[in-house]
């Protein structure tokens, strides 16, 4: 049971989280799995099924894989929106996929759309391998110049206390760079002809000038399936596809919404007096010694950015700015286009739970007749946990590589507080 000094402390923080823990902390995984899909089929935008199928397409995909997803999106429209876009998950994705997972068929598909607009340093660390407790020499061949490089940092991180273990795939001066529109350099290629065969046999093959992200999540969702035991999971650049549902409807009508809020200048300033400025967009500057996420703000027909000063943008120049992928779209597009304007749940993790009742409620502030889907449903779309059982931590790069896997249905009735007691120990700290 929670204790009373933990209750009123989440409920100060984290009053979203409290209210989701209070009434679900005894109900066992299945049960609460199944409700995270309780859900309407929805009536999604022409335009955002367009760009979720060419994102797809440009992804790879199958083409009956991708109809298969999209029906699926329609009838239940449920999406996991936590992930950050990286290659190796951890033991908190990885319960997040085994919550997400128990309240699905095993015939349907699990769908993620990670986000891209982070750094590589963020807290999922995108531009690394993560792992546990495997020696570098199962993932990096002994004789390699990297093998000596990465056994030096990883002596460096204990030494200041950093517990996490990664091997980096960027060189330090992009560690704080955003990962969205960055593809695969010579330097990557270098990196992985130096994996083992051990760790080449689990990761799809880099192409020179391929959309990292893209290499990234295909990576990410071989790693879940065989730890799962799944075979169909999908996980895509939500931002991607957000970009050319911009393009879209910034193009073709300029009643949509969107063009509202960016170029509707009585709309546009309550949205930013009540929302506070939100990042409309983010992009990454050189410093001076490596590369920063910038976060733009959208005022008066252009972007201001604290570090690189007032970018002025009409429609059309902003078109082209996405269309050469120059502009990442922020939390604030990505969450009012998925979440209020189509109605998809968005599944995620204490902290997207309590910023998206946020924006609910500042939608609701607003009363535009936009139609937006605004309907509180913060209980149906926590999946935050922490894959922690006696004792053991599971990384999913770790069991990958040495052949294990979870039974899903092996936690059907582990209660659901097993999963939360690490997060509540987080927070109290």
């Amino acid at each position: 049971m929670l204790k009373k000094g933990q209750i009123e402390a989440l409920r100060i923080e984290y009053p979203q989280l409290c209210d989701v823990f209070l009434q679900y902390w005894d109900t066992n995984l299945k049960d609460y799995a199944t409700s995270l899909y309780n859900i309407d089929s929805g009536c999604l935008e022409n335009v955002l099924k367009q760009s979720i199928t060419e994102e797809l397409e440009i992804a790879g995909y199958d083409t009956l894989i991708i109809k298969k997803a999209m029906k699926q999106l329609e009838q239940t429209p449920v999406l996991q929106t936590a992930h950050h876009i990286t290659p190796t998950n951890g033991p908190s994705m990885l319960a997040f996929d085994l919550i997400s997972l128990s309240g699905l068929k095993e015939d349907q598909i699990y769908l993620v759309g990670a986000n891209s607009g982070v750094a590589f340093s963020n807290s999922a660390w995108s531009g690394s391998l993560s792992f546990g407790l495997i020696p570098i020499s199962d993932l990096l061949q002994s004789e390699s110049v990297v093998y000596k490089k990465e056994c030096k940092s990883a002596i460096n991180r204990k030494d200041h206390g950093d517990t996490d273990n990664r091997i980096s795939l960027f060189p330090s001066r992009q560690r704080d760079q955003l990962v969205f529109n960055n593809k695969i350099s010579d330097f990557q290629l270098s990196l992985y002809d130096q994996f083992t065969d051990r760790l080449k046999s689990i990761l799809p093959p880099m192409n020179l000038g391929e959309e990292y992200s893209h290499w990234a999540a295909k990576s990410c969702a071989e790693i879940q399936k065989r730890v799962l035991n799944r075979q169909q999971i999908i996980i895509f650049d939500i931002n991607r596809v957000i970009i050319r549902y911009l393009i879209k409807v910034l193009s073709q009508d300029e009643h949509h919404p969107i063009n509202k809020v960016l170029f509707s200048g009585s709309q546009c300033s309550k949205v930013q007096a009540v929302f506070k400025e939100p990042s409309m967009f983010l992009t990454s500057y050189k410093g001076k010694k490596s590369f920063k996420v910038d976060g733009l703000h959208w005022h008066k027909n252009g972007l201001i950015s604290k570090k690189t000063g007032v970018h002025p943008f009409s429609r059309q120049e902003l078109i082209q700015a996405l269309e050469e992928e120059k502009l990442c779209p922020g939390l604030f597009l990505v969450f009012m286009i998925v979440r209020f304007l189509n109605g998809i749940r968005c599944l995620g993790s204490f902290n997207q739970i309590g910023y998206l009742e946020e924006f609910r409620r500042n939608w609701e502030e607003l009363d535009f007749d936009w139609g937006m889907q605004l309907e509180p449903d913060f209980k149906q779309m926590l999946t935050t946990g922490r894959m922690n059982f006696e004792g053991k931590t599971f990384w999913p790069l770790d069991m990958a590589l040495d052949e294990l896997s979870l039974d899903i249905k092996d936690y059907t009735n582990v209660k659901m507080n097993r999963f939360w007691e690490p997060i509540v120990r987080q927070l109290s700290t």
